[in-house]
């Protein structure tokens, strides 16, 4: 055998014979929120105020966790800023745990606030046929990040099918803006949101 072939089968031989290539992983965990208030700890993520807001499970779902939070821009007219999204909750997975419904699928949209004022946020539902319904829970958690946010106001009205509004007064920053349901069975659902700060 020539020295050639011997040398070329020693390399090969190393390369078999190295470290095992890691496997993919899944996503991040997030920082867990501070200790709970309303009770529950959140899903892949920590508990805090309300159930917190978990750093999610790594979905690829846009809004799924605080992961991939979702941004709204808020555009000025006149003196106010507007903005709006559109979502739906059936690939979505429950993250936080709100203070005035059950822990459900949720999606979360990041606002930056431009300055202190009235926020109104309004939820829009239109099933996507057959039995899909959304009893919409608009939840508002601030902090300064999105898995270390507290909740500061939680808004279900009760009614299936129908548009929920919350009205808070909130300061300038970042503002996380949950939406889930109030019937944990329920998914699919797509909405609208529409902000407005004045």
């Amino acid at each position: 055998m020539g020295r050639g072939m011997l040398q070329s089968m020693v390399v090969v031989s190393v390369l078999a014979c190295g470290s095992p290539q890691q496997p993919g992983g899944t996503g991040g965990g997030g920082q867990a929120g501070g200790s709970g208030v309303a009770g529950g700890s959140g899903a892949a993520g920590g508990a805090g105020q309300a159930g917190g807001a978990g750093g999610g499970g790594g979905s690829a779902f846009a809004g799924d966790s605080c992961d991939n939070q979702r941004a709204v821009t808020l555009s000025a007219q006149g003196s106010d800023f507007v903005g709006s999204a559109v979502s739906d909750n059936a690939l979505a997975t429950p993250s936080v745990t709100v203070s005035c419904a059950q822990r459900s699928r949720d999606v979360v949209f990041k606002l930056d606030v431009p300055r202190a004022g009235t926020l109104h946020l309004t939820v829009t539902p239109h099933g996507t046929g057959g039995n899909v319904h959304l009893d919409p829970v608009i939840s508002i958690f601030s902090g300064a990040t999105c898995a270390a946010a507290a909740e500061t106001a939680c808004s279900d009205s009760g009614a299936i099918d129908a548009a929920e509004t919350l009205i808070r007064q909130v300061q300038a920053g970042p503002v996380w803006v949950w939406i889930s349901s109030a019937d944990p069975t329920e998914s699919g659902a797509e909405f609208d949101l529409a902000v407005l700060l004045d």
